[in-house]
Formats: C-alpha cells, sequence, structure tokens
C-alpha cells in the first residue's frame, strides 16, 4: 500500500518568527551607528571573518567597512568588536580565548519536525572545556541597556525560539 501523502515545507526560524512592525526610528545620538538590516550584515560578516581568517579584528574591520556606508564609524564599530571578543561571560571566558580549531562558523543543520523540514545556519559553533556552545550575532538597537530590555528584545524577537531550534538541532546532530 501507498502511505498516505503528507505535505511537508522547508522551513527557517525567519519563517517561523512572527512578523514584527516597526514605528519610525527617532535620529541615533551622536557617534551610535545607523540601524537597519544593512549595519547587522556588515557586523555579521567581520565577526564571520574574525573566526575563520588570521587577520588581527582590526585589519579585518578596516577591510569591511573601507568605501562602505559604516566607514565613518570605523572606531566606533572596532571599539565594539573587540568589547564583544573581550567580553567576560558567565561561564569564566571569553570568545576571544576560544581555539580555532574547535570552533566552526556557519554551520548549516536541517532537520524534520512533524511533516516539515527546519534548516538554518548557526553563525558560530564551538566547544570550550569541553561543553558545546553556540552564538548568533544580533545588531539589535536598545537604547538605555537594561537586563529587562536585553529580556523584552529575545521575546519580542523571538530569539528564545531560535536558541530552541538551535538546541534540538545540535542534539539531533549527536542521535
Amino acid at each position: 500500500t501507498i502511505p498516505p501523502y503528507q505535505a511537508s515545507y522547508l522551513l527557517s526560524f525567519t519563517s517561523l518568527a512572527r512578523e514584527t512592525t516597526t514605528d519610525v526610528l527617532a535620529p541615533l545620538p551622536e557617534g551610535d551607528l545607523p540601524r537597519g538590516s544593512e549595519t547587522g550584515v556588515i557586523i555579521h560578516r567581520i565577526f564571520e571573518r574574525i573566526f575563520t581568517e588570521e587577520k588581527s579584528p582590526a585589519k579585518i574591520t578596516e577591510e569591511e567597512l573601507l568605501f562602505g556606508p559604516l566607514y565613518a564609524w570605523k572606531e566606533r564599530v572596532l571599539s565594539m568588536v573587540q568589547a564583544t571578543l573581550d567580553l567576560p561571560l558567565p561561564m569564566g571566558f571569553c570568545l576571544r580565548e576560544v581555539s580555532r580549531e574547535l570552533l566552526r562558523v556557519e554551520t548549516e543543520f536541517l532537520f524534520e519536525s512533524a511533516p516539515n523540514y527546519l534548516k538554518g545556519f548557526i553563525d558560530l559553533l564551538f566547544m570550550h572545556q569541553g561543553k558545546l556552545y553556540f552564538v548568533d550575532w544580533k545588531t539589535n538597537w536598545l537604547s538605555d541597556y537594561t537586563p529587562e530590555r536585553l529580556q523584552q528584545a529575545v521575546l519580542a524577537h523571538q530569539y528564545d525560539l531560535q536558541a530552541s531550534i538551535y538546541t534540538e538541532a545540535l542534539a539531533r546532530s549527536w542521535e
């Protein structure tokens, strides 16, 4: 007998996350980076290159911004990149300490989840002191940062769902 037909679809986190609307953005305080997807893409590319190339973060930042719309913010971008790499994480290390031999950039995954398939890419995946970690680069604008505002952004953009999908994808890869 032929099994019953079930439609299946290929989904990503982006297609699963509910759409959010944004208000007209107020002008940024002087010195802050322009908001928008173009800024996010450039910052993402800088971090991707930092973990795949044998160049300094300053050199990579210079190359990525040269002749581009963010060149006027080069020092601000480099400062943010350096601060991100040196940020002490709650687990007792910073990203600058992660061994290149134990990391992967843009790790692709695909798994079935009743009748759909979920596909995506994890920005940074690495082992440190025997534990597996993943990072997804975000450039959301959080004025007046507080832990509460960060939690609001996580929930508003469904980054908790994204983390669950990544966790499931990694768990399935070890089955």
